[in-house]
């Protein structure tokens, strides 16, 4: 399991392995490169754990720092962390997507200036590219924008969930996106 620890009042992130879980004192062992250069016994620190593929943030107490091990036990319970840089909003639209000189209808089901979640019926593997179609409000052309598949995963019989990053946004897309997802 992964672990990124955040040093307090800076931009370091250490990075390393969970080397231990101790579930009766709710202790964790992580070997982290450099750690008793940045981080003291009795700190607070945001810990990211990523289990499954799925980053969780917690804060934590430091509890001991040896040469590259840190103990540390929860203050909060592990939230989902948020892995795109910029939000996304809810939307229903309908799209077309345009890929290997084929198409299909597809459901746009949230949108933001950095990509797009589709609902559509034909997996695609990560990263594909795909053109993709839609009306959005005050638009009298339809936006076609290119995306890059970066996750696609089933949600109900023969409807996946594709998660995909626009890549080479015209200017005046950009600008239209950030005018209505801000």
């Amino acid at each position: 399991m992964m672990v990124q620890i955040r040093v307090p009042n800076t931009d370091i992130v250490l990075s390393g392995v969970l080397i231990s879980v101790d579930k009766a004192t709710l202790r964790f062992v992580a070997r982290v490169e450099q750690c008793q250069d940045y981080i003291r016994p009795h700190t607070t620190i945001q810990a990211t754990l990523t289990v499954g593929g799925a980053p969780r943030v917690m804060t934590v107490q430091v509890i001991g720092v040896r040469a590259d091990t840190l103990t540390f036990k929860p203050i909060t319970s592990a939230k989902l962390a948020e892995r795109r840089v910029r939000r996304r909003y809810p939307v229903s639209v309908e799209a077309q997507l345009r890929y290997n000189q084929a198409q299909s209808p597809a459901r746009v089901v949230n949108i933001g200036i950095g990509g797009v979640g589709l609902q559509a019926s034909p997996p695609f593997e990560t990263g594909q590219i795909l053109e993709i179609e839609m009306v959005l409000v005050g638009l009298e052309q339809p936006l076609l924008a290119q995306a890059q598949v970066r996750h696609c995963r089933p949600v109900e019989a023969n409807r996946w969930y594709i998660g995909a990053a626009f890549i080479n946004l015209s200017r005046a897309d950009e600008l239209w996106l950030r005018k209505l997802f801000p």
